[in-house]
């Protein structure tokens, strides 16, 4: 009987410890949004796809005359800075295929050593991500933008 008891006694306490710590446990964790972080060529391609709708709007907005074009608000100006941005990367980008390609041509602008390779690299890298962030940021604002002028 003592047997039964210390056994009965200690699946007790373990019970009793485990239910303790299940109930002190932290369930009020925020679910963050997992933030995938882009690699230049996934940039570069971003670039490339937003590209062709930006220059739709460009020419929908640009095409009227200087009296039926729209004032803009401060909040739009702000989305404009954003789509010139990506616009004039994916005007000299048209021809471009890959991230790679894009140094070459940017390395051939310049003298060419591989320290300027390096520095051209870590410079567009870093534009690229800031302005995808921008981009990314503001895209609620920006589709609605594009669905203000009826671009698709």
């Amino acid at each position: 009987m003592k047997k039964l008891l210390s056994i009965l006694g200690s699946v007790g306490v373990m019970t009793l410890t485990a239910m303790a710590a299940v109930a002190c446990q932290n369930t009020n964790r925020t679910n963050k949004p997992i933030v995938k972080v882009l690699t230049d060529e996934e940039n570069f391609q971003f670039i490339k796809d937003k590209g062709p709708k930006i220059e739709k709007l460009i020419h929908k907005v640009s095409e009227g005359s200087s009296e039926t074009n729209p004032n803009f608000t401060e909040s739009e100006h702000d989305i404009l800075s954003i789509l010139a941005k990506v616009y004039e990367i994916y005007k000299e980008a048209k021809e471009i295929k890959t991230f790679s390609q894009a140094l070459e041509v940017l390395n051939k602008k310049g003298n060419g050593s591989s320290q300027d390779k390096q520095e051209s690299r870590r410079e567009l890298s870093n534009f690229l991500k800031g302005l995808v962030g921008s981009y990314n940021s503001k895209e609620k604002e920006i589709e609605s933008f594009f669905q203000k002028y009826n671009v698709s």
